[in-house]
């Protein structure tokens, strides 16, 4: 595969008068000039529009980073990911000892969704359709890359004994299990706590090497028509594990709720565009549908 660097010259209005990008991209054997600014977008929609804090001392934004990184000398999740870091948990539990696990977990784990300083459970749920007997736990390093220092093994709480108790009870529950460490995409939010019940999608991406930022800026602009019902909860990339990862999770009050958000999605130009410029960068989609365990902090 041959890589060709381009650098284009982009004027934006306010505090960021020019910028200089240097995006290396090859698609189906052929070079081409990364425009974030397609199809005669102007600088007042799309990316503008997810401009967010990423530091407490400054106000850099999302956007502004994006446009005064050169990408060729920088990791792409310094350009697309913010601080937030997270591991996603695959538990394989055996069938018959699937209630068991859940019963064990809600009476020893539900501590550990209170907001801590170094490690939080933030989801627990168990798949209904996609993977049977599956259940997917979400945890946030409250300090990133510190708080993973900060592990003791394989441990998020080596020296707490509940912890540690329940590590050795369902042992003899689980299958298998798997992880990844991700980081949360600048331009999406944090999960956010939902009181009612709903069901949450689990949608995972296998994207083409090369092209996480290309499908960042793409999903920056296309998450406006995404966000309407308050649906989006997290979106993240895999740092650590199986690479070229892309997780986004959904709520919903129901199927029919489900159905209905996204049909509307479709109603609107700029949400099929943003499907129409991110389906060639992907090799596969796996869906999984989840209803929250008893100690889950998503509801």
């Amino acid at each position: 595969m041959s890589l060709v660097t381009h650098s284009s010259t982009i004027k934006l209005a306010g505090n960021l008068a020019r910028s200089s990008i240097v995006f290396t991209q090859n698609m189906s054997n052929r070079s081409q000039i990364f425009n974030p600014f397609s199809n005669n977008d102007s600088p007042s929609s799309g990316l503008v529009q997810t401009q967010r804090e990423m530091s407490s001392g400054g106000k850099e934004t999302w956007l502004q980073k994006f446009f005064t990184v050169d990408t060729t000398k920088t990791a792409h999740s310094d350009v697309v990911g913010s601080p937030n870091l997270y591991r996603l948990v695959y538990l394989s539990t055996i069938p018959e000892r699937n209630e068991d696990f859940v019963k064990l977990s809600t009476k020893m784990l539900s501590k550990f969704t209170e907001d801590r300083d170094d490690y939080r459970l933030v989801g627990a749920w168990q798949t209904r359709i996609g993977h049977g007997e599956e259940i997917v736990h979400l945890w946030q390093y409250k300090n990133g890359y510190q708080s993973m220092d900060d592990e003791t093994g394989d441990d998020f709480y080596p020296d707490d004994k509940d912890f540690i108790e329940w590590k050795h009870k369902t042992r003899s529950m689980i299958k298998s299990t798997h992880s990844q460490i991700c980081m949360e995409f600048g331009y999406f939010d944090e999960p956010r706590e939902r009181s009612d019940k709903h069901i949450y999608e689990l949608r995972s991406y296998k994207l083409k090497p090369g092209s996480m930022i290309e499908w960042a800026n793409h999903w920056a602009k296309g998450i406006e028509y995404r966000k309407s019902d308050n649906q989006n909860v997290a979106g993240m990339f895999t740092h650590i594990g199986e690479l070229n990862m892309v997780h986004h999770i959904w709520a919903y009050k129901s199927f029919q709720d489900r159905n209905r958000i996204r049909r509307n999605s479709w109603a609107n130009s700029g949400w099929s565009e943003t499907v129409a410029k991110t389906v060639p960068l992907i090799k596969n989609i796996k869906s999984r549908v989840m209803t929250s365990l008893p100690y889950s902090w998503l509801k």
